[in-house]
């Protein structure tokens, strides 16, 4: 089954004869989320409310379902699936075999538990084997052996560049409502080092 893509900047340019509207949402009824009523919406919520607000509204994992409708209400988790890697994406960055290399992805400004930062900046400091490649993530510390990409969108390019790790880490202070950066990188059985702390815990 394929679905055409179809680009557009405001909902007025929609248009009829769309079926189904689906939003990946906060939770409540944001102004980029606007209800489309010649259309049935579906809302799935990924932060903690609990005020429905479209035809279909379910959580993103059984964690938050539990913790925001003591379950009453569905979920529909991620499918985590991606291709088998087709590159390697050591030879672009010039980043030799012998070199360790620990990855990141996720939001923005998420990678925000300082103490996460000093333990790079420590085995930067000791060990020249290591080297950190972090895709759309703040800049909190420059160094030779760290590399800032831009984010990744197309699945072949993100199962190359995780196939390209040796490891992950996430120093996210929120934890996470369903997780899918983590799950990405355990998918292809790579080590992955969490925050067992914030208010979301269905990585926990």
């Amino acid at each position: 089954l394929e679905f055409r893509r179809v680009l557009f900047r405001s909902f007025e340019k929609i248009g009829h004869g769309i079926d189904v509207v689906y939003h990946i949402t906060s939770g409540y009824q944001a102004p980029e989320n606007p209800i489309i009523p010649t259309a049935r919406n579906c809302a799935h919520v990924i932060f903690q409310f609990n005020e429905p607000y479209a035809d279909r509204y379910a959580y993103i994992s059984d964690w938050l379902s539990n913790k925001m409708s003591g379950g009453t209400m569905p979920y529909v988790p991620h499918i985590v699936h991606l291709p088998e890697a087709n590159d390697n994406y050591r030879k672009y960055l010039n980043v030799s075999n012998d070199k360790i290399i620990i990855g990141r992805h996720g939001g923005y400004g998420t990678m925000d538990i300082r103490y996460t930062w000093d333990a790079i900046a420590k085995i930067l400091e000791t060990d020249s084997r290591f080297v950190f490649v972090f895709l759309n993530t703040k800049p909190l510390i420059n160094h030779p052996n760290i590399i800032y990409l831009d984010p990744i969108h197309d699945p072949q390019a993100k199962s190359n560049y995780i196939n390209m790790c040796d490891a992950f880490i996430q120093g996210k202070s929120g934890g996470e409502s369903f997780g899918l950066a983590p799950c990405e990188s355990l998918f292809f059985n790579k080590p992955t080092f969490y925050y067992n702390g914030g208010i979301d815990q269905h990585h926990v």
